[in-house]
């Protein structure tokens, strides 16, 4: 597993053809432009970052330096709870991954009040 996220310098939002808005990333206008326009989306509105940044911070930044109607908000800000909760569940899973490895590492039993811990932190995770 990649230990870096991909980067995008191009985030927007766009309404595809079934009537569903949506943020969409990529790395270059041209090409990106391009694609919606092929699969017939409509309200295309794409940004260049300055910079680099994953789908989260893209989001964010998005919501922060463009001004957006309110249903543009309402789909971004969905976008960015839903990264958010699935970067939580990242952190959770990798964490408890590093700590059963060096538990390996080292011949230590997980003791069961931990394995107990482990399995509802992930359901909790996996739910929320």
């Amino acid at each position: 597993m990649s230990t870096t996220e991909k980067t995008f310098t191009i985030v927007g939002t766009a309404v595809n053809l079934d009537g569903n808005r949506t943020v969409r990333w990529g790395n270059s206008m041209t090409q990106r432009l391009g694609q919606l326009i092929r699969n017939k989306c409509t309200e295309i509105d794409l940004h260049e970052m300055p910079v680099g940044l994953t789908k989260l911070e893209g989001a964010k930044w998005y919501l922060e330096n463009v001004d957006l109607n309110p249903d543009q908000e309402f789909t971004v800000q969905e976008k960015i709870n839903d990264k958010k909760k699935q970067a939580k569940r990242t952190g959770t899973k990798k964490t408890i991954q590093e700590n059963i490895e060096a538990n390996v590492k080292e011949n230590k039993e997980t003791d069961p009040r931990v394995a107990e811990f482990i399995n509802k932190t992930l359901e909790t995770a996996e739910t929320n």
